[in-house]
């Protein structure tokens, strides 16, 4: 609790932007609520979870103008 975590995943947000990527996702258990907030607190939103018992997170790094192929997701 000393913004380290928070710290790591701002920077991770930045060498996202810079190589292009478009969203990144990140899978929590569900009963690990500090770190769905840490990730809420970077801009993460929750989004429909692939697998039970984890939260699904979803941040979008870059928009892509209308019109072009859907983003790219990556992955862990």
């Amino acid at each position: 609790r000393r913004g380290i975590g928070r710290a790591l995943l701002e920077h991770g947000l930045e060498l996202a932007r810079e190589h292009g990527w478009e969203r990144l996702w990140a899978l929590v258990r569900s009963e690990n609520v500090p770190a769905q907030r840490l990730f809420e607190m970077v801009g993460f939103e929750h989004a429909a979870s692939p697998l039970h018992g984890y939260a699904h997170l979803l941040r979008l790094v870059h928009r892509r103008p209308s019109g072009m192929v859907a983003p790219l997701e990556i992955a862990p």
